[in-house]
């Protein structure tokens, strides 16, 4: 993936589109191969993992920015 690219994981249900995107913003652990985003390796443990969450915006279905309010 390259700068300004807008990349879109589709699959099946269960396929782990999550999981990998969850590797690549380093929330989950990746215990083999090489993801590449932005010049980042990711799985380098010398990546500065502010700047990566800058350069890469994730959207996940269900998030929670905020507690719900009761309005």
């Amino acid at each position: 993936m390259n700068q300004g690219q807008v990349v879109a994981l589709i699959g099946a249900s269960g396929s782990g589109k999550s999981t990998a995107l969850r590797c690549i913003d380093r929330l989950e652990t990746i215990n083999g191969g090489s993801i590449e985003v932005c010049g980042y390796k990711v799985e380098d443990p010398k990546v500065d993992l502010r700047k990566l969450r800058q350069d890469v915006g994730i959207v996940f279905q269900s998030y929670n920015l905020f507690p719900p309010s009761h309005h």
